[in-house]
Parts: C-alpha cells; sequence; structure tokens
C-alpha cells in the first residue's frame, strides 16, 4: 500500500508527487495516457507559460479569492521559480510578464517533472486509466479500466477538467469526485475563441488586427484588453478574445447580455477633429478613404454593417452620418452567441465545487484523506500563465498535508 496515490499525471499531479516524495512519502501516480503531461507539451503553443510576475487571487474566478489565497501565498512566482531550479530547469520571463522554461520549449517542463518525480522516488505508471475509487477503512482502492487495482492510505484527484480533450482530459475526474457526494459546478469552456451572430465576420474570415477590444456586460463595461484580434468563420479569436471569453460565456449562462466592441483606430487617430479633417479632404468615397486608414477587406462589411453604401461620396454624407462613422470605428459592437467547444478551449471553468475543500490543504471537508486539486476544481484563471501556476501551486500545497 502507498502512502499517496495520485490520479492524474500533469502539472498539478507532478508537482504534488515531487514534493510529496521528497518528503519521504511512497507515492504511485496513474496516468491514462501513455506519456506524462500530454496537455502541458500543447501548452502556450508548445512553449509552455508557466507562470507570471503578477500573480494575484483577483487573476482567478470561480472559486473566492480566500480559497486561492493559500496556494498562492504558499507558492509565489518565486517560490515556483526555485521549484523547478531544484529540478535544473530556469525560468525566463519575458517583457509583458509571462514566465516561460528558459528553453521557450514545453517538453523541458514535461522533462523536467517527470524526472524529478523519478529521482525524488515516485512511481509513475502510464496507460492507467482510472475507472472508479473506493474508500475503505484503511485508505482507497482504486480500479483501473483493464482491472488493475491500487491501494494507498490518501487519494489525490488530480485528473483535470474537460478542455482538449486529446489530451486526456475528459472530465472522468469529475465521475470520481461525484462517487464521493462531492458538487460538480456547471462546466463551460474558458480561455477559447467565440461565436457571433450575424455573418459580417464570415466575410472577414482570416483578416488579423491589433486592436482594442472592450467587453460589455448588460452596457456596463467589464474590461479591456489589447492585442491581435483574428476574424474567423465563426466569429472572433486571438488574445483577448480568449482572455474575456470566460466572462461573455458565464454572462451567457445566466441570461446577460454581452457586448465586443473592437476599435478600429490606432491611438494617434482617435482624435475626432483629426478624423472630421481626414474625411472632409477626401473627395472619394466612404469605402475609398476607409482603406487608407483599415484592412483593405474591412470597409465594405464595416460600412454595410452600420448602414452606409460602400461607393456613397464622402461629401454627401451629412454631419450625423460621419459621427456615426466616427463612433463605430472607435466602437464596432459585434454580439457573442456562445464559442467553440470545450475540447477547443485551453481551460475549464467550474468543477468541484471549492466550498467543500479545505483551502490550506486541498483535502475535501466530506472524505478525509482525499484531495482535489488543479483543474478539476472550480478555479479558472485568465491568459498569462495563471492556470498552470494554479496546477503547480495547488499540487505542492497539497503535498505539504499528504
Amino acid at each position: 500500500m502507498f502512502d499517496a496515490l495520485i490520479l492524474g499525471g500533469g502539472a498539478a499531479g507532478l508537482a504534488c508527487a515531487i514534493q510529496a516524495a521528497k518528503r519521504g512519502l511512497s507515492v504511485c501516480v496513474l496516468e491514462r495516457n501513455e506519456v506524462f503531461g500530454k496537455k502541458i507539451r500543447a501548452t502556450g503553443n508548445g512553449r509552455c507559460n508557466v507562470s507570471h510576475i503578477d500573480m494575484q487571487p483577483f487573476h482567478y474566478h470561480g472559486a473566492g479569492h480566500d480559497f486561492v489565497n493559500p496556494a498562492l501565498q504558499a507558492c509565489s512566482e518565486t517560490v515556483l521559480a526555485d521549484f523547478f531550479a531544484t529540478l535544473g530547469m530556469p525560468l525566463t520571463a519575458l517583457e509583458d510578464g509571462r514566465v516561460f522554461p528558459h528553453s521557450l520549449q514545453a517538453k523541458t517542463v514535461v522533462h523536467a517533472l517527470t524526472k524529478g518525480a523519478q529521482e525524488a522516488g515516485a512511481e509513475l505508471v502510464s496507460n492507467a486509466y482510472c475507472k472508479h475509487v473506493e474508500k475503505e477503512t484503511d485508505g482507497f482502492t482504486a480500479t483501473l479500466f483493464d482491472n488493475r487495482t491500487v491501494r494507498a492510505k490518501k487519494c489525490v484527484l488530480a485528473t483535470g477538467g474537460a478542455s482538449m480533450k486529446k489530451s486526456g482530459s475528459d472530465g472522468n475526474g469529475y465521475a470520481l469526485a461525484e462517487r464521493f457526494s462531492h458538487t460538480v459546478k456547471d462546466t463551460f469552456p474558458g480561455i477559447v475563441a467565440l461565436h457571433l451572430q450575424g455573418r459580417i465576420h464570415k466575410e472577414l474570415d482570416g483578416v488579423k488586427i491589433p486592436s482594442k477590444l472592450t467587453l460589455t456586460i448588460d452596457g456596463q463595461k467589464i474590461r479591456e484588453d489589447r492585442g491581435d484580434i483574428l476574424f474567423t468563420s465563426y466569429g472572433l479569436s486571438g488574445p483577448p478574445v480568449l482572455q474575456q471569453s470566460r466572462h461573455v460565456l458565464w454572462a451567457l449562462k445566466n441570461g446577460r447580455t454581452p457586448a465586443l466592441s473592437l476599435c478600429l483606430l490606432r491611438e494617434d487617430w482617435m482624435h475626432t477633429e483629426k478624423l472630421y479633417a481626414f474625411f472632409k479632404a477626401h473627395k472619394s468615397t466612404a469605402g475609398d478613404a476607409l482603406r487608407l486608414l483599415l484592412h483593405d477587406r474591412i470597409p465594405g462589411p464595416f460600412l454595410r454593417d452600420i448602414g452606409l453604401k460602400e461607393n456613397v461620396p464622402l461629401a454627401s454624407l451629412q454631419h450625423r452620418d460621419l459621427q456615426k462613422l466616427i463612433a463605430a470605428l472607435r466602437s464596432w459592437t459585434f454580439l457573442p452567441n456562445g464559442s467553440r467547444p470545450l475540447e477547443h478551449a485551453q481551460v475549464t471553468c467550474g468543477g468541484v465545487d471549492t466550498d467543500e475543500i479545505h483551502a490550506e490543504t486541498m483535502e475535501s471537508k466530506r472524505v478525509p484523506g482525499l484531495y482535489c486539486i488543479g483543474e478539476l476544481l472550480d478555479v479558472d484563471g485568465d491568459c498569462g500563465g495563471y492556470n498552470l501556476h494554479w496546477a503547480f501551486a495547488s499540487g505542492i500545497l497539497c503535498a505539504k498535508a499528504l
């Protein structure tokens, strides 16, 4: 019988295994895939954004800040850097504050974690997909789909969420938690591209522009993000869209009305007088003038969307039409109505209710000796390394309590 059985060989599970094994505990990690850290390998476009220099609780959603605080305090960005340094892997922070392995390769992170776990004495078992776990008098027994069994005094659920299904995160952990009477809050995609109402975006499929994206819910401004926006056949993608997707989908789930507004102008063209002078100086059509300011595929669909003709002479536009044109350039608004499915999302929102978990240890309040860590919990972070940091932090915190 092991001291600790960890179900899931991803970021949370491996971090927990390393720290627990270093404490002298006998640890077994069961991973359903043939290889460990499959989802890590796909993170950050293969570069693996492991953390951020601005590690504050307000970057996390789902659970309240009181829940994430103990893990973030126990495993700050500095502590995480020291953790990886002990595994021989240096980290580096880029200009935007995101933290990566110095190699800028995700496989470096997987190698460091798996090698670190093995050297600490943890037993890593691949192709081990858990069917169910039973609580017994002296511990837990996990039964695999091939009918193998593993017994341990304590059990850690580190199975991940239901995003990026190809990585092995199929939501099985939710069923395991529910067998122990845990509540699983409704799950939905996070850090995911969004679908839009209408058809204008279809005409712009493949167009990418730098922009400020503003999210409002029921008319109230929620947040602004800057970066490249990509029009797609289904809607919008790009870093600002991914960053705001969680809030959009939460609003839709709760019967609210989210709206996304793109600013098509660069900062030095935001002044009303400059825009009026530009349009007054051009004797051409509205479409021809806008092609001097915007991506050449945007003017046609943009003008139709705001009720103006592409070939209308600028000189014939009334003052109210120019006002409408300038306002739309500053804030071209779209209505989202959904997102790409969970398998295309980077993280799962929702999960095991954190009210049923001790924040200081990650131990279940319902079943002594059972622990839940990482994405399985109702905790999701912003883009920028926050979700991987949570996985590492919750795993390391949990290991101290095993």
